[in-house]
């Protein structure tokens, strides 16, 4: 027994006539007598009375029917479901993010963007450190993830180069250099900082430590801060200055200011990774807008 049978000996039941019946199916009348026949003998018994004029269902047809219809309903909204998840229209994605990523507006609008056109797409947030996303980027449990790569890292995945932002000094506002808007870097000297683990983020402490060694003097670290976000209140504290991404400038934490930096000062370098290739498709769909939005955005 193939699908086409069954196909076939609904339509015969709704026109009740082989004639219309093949018209519809886009057949030969002959064709289809033969493969309600076949149908017949498969299953032992008569689907329909062969009238003089048309045909008419058995009763054993009659309930054949109800049941083949719901067969072929089921089967229909298993493909058509079947064939969303293969367009990339309905499934999951994981996306994983820095925290201090998450700052910066462009990752909001972007994943409220995709969830606005993709409804049917369960979104899985995940804010991590960069080294823990790398790691759940290679295993497969996230598909995508907003990163701060140092170089060298991540070679091994698709990424790319998505936001670069300038970092600003946070001060307390009783701190000396809090009058000025601007600073240069060489007026750090002497300052004490409050840094994160560089095991949680490599390219930013590198980069706030590559940019203390080119204004002539080495980064002087007070006080380590679980998270880039919790150094804003050490600073507050009066504990030390913390370099953070000007994206990061927006809290408005009382008693901190965040002075710019002329020259020389470090970047905060935001990828975009994803899982290696082949992608799931609403892992493409995703990195697709990513790519077209990032470039209306800048």
């Amino acid at each position: 027994m193939e699908l086409r049978h069954l196909r076939y000996f609904v339509v015969a039941a709704e026109e009740c006539h082989f004639t219309r019946a093949a018209k519809r199916l886009g057949i030969a009348q002959p064709p289809l007598s033969q493969q309600i026949q076949q149908l017949e003998e498969e299953l032992g018994f008569l689907l329909f009375h062969r009238l003089p004029r048309g045909v008419a269902l058995t009763e054993a047809g009659e309930s054949f029917l109800v049941d083949v219809n719901s067969v072929l309903g089921k089967l229909d909204s298993v493909i058509n479901d079947t064939r969303e998840i293969a367009q990339g229209k309905t499934g999951k994605l994981n996306i994983g993010f820095t925290s201090t990523a998450a700052y910066n507006d462009f990752i909001p609008y972007i994943i409220g963007k995709y969830r606005e056109q993709h409804p049917k797409i369960v979104t899985n947030l995940y804010e991590h450190s960069s080294a823990l996303l790398l790691k759940l980027l290679r295993n497969g449990e996230l598909d995508v993830a907003f990163i701060r790569l140092a170089q060298g890292e991540g070679d091994d995945l698709p990424h790319d180069l998505l936001i670069d932002e300038e970092m600003r000094l946070a001060v307390q506002r009783k701190h000396r250099l809090a009058a000025l808007h601007e600073i240069e870097m060489k007026d750090l000297a002497n300052e004490k900082f409050v840094m994160f683990p560089r095991s949680n983020g490599p390219s930013l402490f590198e980069a706030v430590t590559q940019a203390c060694l080119d204004a002539g003097f080495s980064m002087e670290v007070a006080q380590v801060a679980p998270q880039m976000a919790s150094s804003i209140s050490l600073v507050a504290a009066g504990v030390g200055v913390a370099f953070v991404p000007v994206s990061m400038s927006h809290l408005h934490a009382n008693h901190v200011s965040y002075l710019k930096v002329k020259t020389g000062g470090p970047r905060a370098i935001l990828h975009f990774a994803t899982r290696s290739l082949p992608l799931p498709p609403p892992a493409v769909r995703f990195s697709t807008m990513v790519k077209q939005e990032i470039r209306k955005w800048h």
